[in-house]
């Protein structure tokens, strides 16, 4: 097992105080003041990342620079769909994946918040998805927490990711024979697995919906999950449209013979 810290390379916070601009500073602001709300983001580069690992863990380290007493005040992280830039604003914000959520309370009276986003990572990892960017923010009322900001000047207060990888599998997935067992014919592997996907999307609106394939191994009854997601935009349409779709998920590593195979899809309408 080995260890990364990948601190954030790029952050920023939008909200409707400046509606047209955005915040680049010192820290980064969750959360709501009387009048306006504000959100924040941040961009990890992942690709540091061996490409033959497993992800066993991994944790987000937020430091904090206010609200240092206890309050079970509810914040969240979800990954977002699209990238953000220095010309993000608050009325060109980029789209959340809503389906995916990761709650935490970070006003307590510790200097620093952890979550733990190992699915988060795990997802992107998998997946070999480009945008390894979050979100951070909170529908709790009148409360404005401020973390280091990936431009932090103060370099303790810069925010990374502590991921633990394994090479090839992870340790509680390896398996150990040692006793006698009759020769079996040899396994084809598959690598994909394809999922048909058919519905309907309501009149004017947006579906986020995520395809999960979980694979039972045999012998060790571990179970991993792979996913695909995608957004179905009718937001322009005044009729109900359809969907008949097959979705290509990889599996690594692949299907071995004795192993179940799993398909499901679930999803929810954006407001």
């Amino acid at each position: 097992m080995s260890s990364l810290l990948i601190p954030a390379t790029k952050s920023l916070t939008v909200t409707n105080r400046i509606p047209n601009g955005n915040i680049n500073e010192d820290t980064i602001l969750v959360g709501s003041d009387e009048n306006f709300v504000y959100f924040s983001y941040l961009f990890f580069d992942t690709s540091v990342i061996p490409k033959d690992s497993c992800i066993c863990s991994a944790e987000l380290v937020l430091f904090k620079t206010n609200d240092f007493y206890n309050s079970r005040k509810e914040f969240y992280i979800s990954p977002l769909l699209d990238y953000f830039s220095s010309y993000t604003t608050f009325n060109n914000r980029p789209r959340v994946n809503t389906i995916i959520k990761a709650t935490f309370y970070p006003v307590v009276s510790k200097v620093a918040a952890t979550v733990d986003l190992t699915y988060f990572v795990s997802y992107w990892f998998k997946n070999n998805l480009a945008n390894t960017s979050i979100i951070l923010f909170t529908k709790e009322k009148d409360i404005l927490t401020k973390f280091g900001s990936a431009v932090s000047s103060d370099p303790y207060l810069i925010p990374y990711l502590s991921i633990s990888t394994c090479p090839n599998v992870c340790p509680n997935k390896q398996k150990t024979i040692n006793y006698y067992v009759p020769p079996q014919p040899e396994p084809k592997p598959r690598s994909l697995e394809y999922v048909d996907v058919s519905g309907t999307v309501a009149a004017e609106s947006i579906y986020a919906s995520v395809v999960n394939v979980k694979v039972t191994r045999a012998g060790t009854s571990n179970i991993d999950n792979y996913y695909v997601s995608h957004l179905y935009d009718n937001s322009l349409n005044l009729s109900d449209s359809s969907i008949s779709a097959t979705y290509t998920v990889a599996i690594v590593p692949p299907v071995q013979l004795g192993d179940t195979v799993e398909g499901a899809v679930f999803g929810s309408y954006k407001e």
